[in-house]
């Protein structure tokens, strides 16, 4: 607990661990209202990978508990080096595909260094990439390794604003911050 004076009043203040489930819950709520802090970051990410791969995205969303995503069928996309370049326009897969990645250097910097923006985002969009390098499915057709990318940002953005909404979250900002609440929960702002 921490008190204040002011001129001929005093105000008790207290960190989140010290406030009751009532008090709790208020502050929680504050906090809850406040942002999604990396939504910017998630976004620039985004927007980045679409930018490399030429995908134009509609929007999105992150629904809990279930991660669902809102754009365009990846096969309907406007991909520009769609490797449809075989007889009839059927897509490279498999082996194939991972040979012209290798011939062509078509690719981001898949080593972790998150190329796009700087922020972890950037490797959660290479992962299924990264995957596919590593032991390409005979089956997989660019397109859906596109879309595996893109749903693969999808739900790592749902689980960071769950936790972002978890009272944890809320626990360790405050501690870190040093954020103090009235006793029936409201954030004081010295």
């Amino acid at each position: 607990m921490k008190t204040i004076t002011i001129p001929e009043t005093k105000i008790e203040l207290f960190p989140p661990n010290e406030l009751d489930s009532e008090a709790m819950e208020k502050a929680l709520q504050w906090y809850n209202g406040v942002n999604h802090w990396w939504n910017d970051e998630n976004q620039e990410s985004l927007q980045a990978f679409c930018d490399f791969f030429t995908i134009k995205w509609e929007g999105y969303q992150y629904d809990l508990p279930q991660a669902t995503a809102i754009y365009p069928d990846v096969a309907q996309l406007d991909l520009h080096h769609i490797l449809s370049v075989e007889e009839g326009g059927e897509h490279f897969k498999g082996v194939r595909l991972w040979k012209y990645f290798q011939a062509n250097d078509t690719l981001p910097d898949l080593s972790g260094e998150c190329p796009f923006t700087g922020y972890c985002m950037d490797e959660v969009l290479l992962d299924p990439l990264r995957a596919f390098m590593a032991r390409p499915d005979t089956s997989l057709e660019y397109p859906e390794l596109l879309r595996q990318c893109l749903e693969s940002w999808v739900h790592a953005c749902a689980r960071d604003y769950e936790y972002q909404q978890s009272e944890e979250s809320f626990i360790e900002s405050a501690q870190a911050n040093e954020w103090y609440f009235t006793q029936d929960g409201e954030f004081y702002n010295e």
